[in-house]
């Protein structure tokens, strides 16, 4: 049995005219190269917002983007290179967000998985993920996981939260501020490719 073609659909003139003003992402070849269109066109629109987090935060396309750059300028003055694993091991939220985007500017690749997952489940995936970094959700998360991350040989773990990390000496740790602070003053190096990382 075949599925009959859906009927012919007509635009409406307000629906036109939106498709019209909308911005153009034909030329992007990566998600990252996404946000300079966005934050071009529409910098002052509000682009995330997070009432519940604390504190609230709220960012426009403009702000977002220079948050993404900025952290991404952080993680690449600690040492992240192109093609570099780092997990993110965080629930959604905009630091969530510039994170996650924050390391695919860098060219890097991000292994994905939220906190509240099982403490053997996340370091499974840190044990056989590749991983030189972790970006993670907060101290309570990173307590979940001490001391086995002492022996994974990280080149820092960063928490999104602004709480001065709590760990063993020797394991270089970092909250959100401070990535942002080890990029400030620095520019931010174009990955190859802008960003893309696969195989052609």
């Amino acid at each position: 049995m075949t599925a009959a073609a859906p009927p012919s659909a007509s635009i409406m003139p307000q629906e036109a005219a939106n498709l019209r003003a909308a911005a153009d992402y034909s030329s992007v070849q990566s998600v990252p190269e996404m946000w300079a269109i966005a934050a071009q066109r529409f910098s002052q629109t509000l682009a995330v917002r997070d009432p519940h987090g604390a504190p609230p935060s709220q960012y426009s396309y403009g702000e977002l983007i220079a948050q993404i750059q900025a952290f991404a300028t952080g993680l690449q003055q600690l040492g992240l290179q192109p093609g570099d694993h780092t997990a993110l091991i965080a629930d959604n939220s905009p630091r969530w967000l510039m994170a996650d985007q924050g390391i695919m500017t860098t060219g890097g690749v991000d292994v994905v998985r939220g906190s509240q997952s099982d403490r053997e489940e996340l370091l499974f995936i840190l044990e056989n993920s590749d991983s030189v970094a972790l970006v993670i959700q907060d101290n309570a998360t990173l307590q979940k996981l001490l001391p086995d991350l002492t022996r994974l040989n990280l080149r820092f773990v960063a928490l999104l939260s602004d709480e001065s990390p709590q760990g063993p000496e020797g394991l270089k740790l970092l909250n959100f501020g401070q990535v942002i602070a080890a990029g400030q003053g620095h520019a931010l190096r174009a990955a190859p490719d802008g960003g893309r990382i696969w195989p052609r």
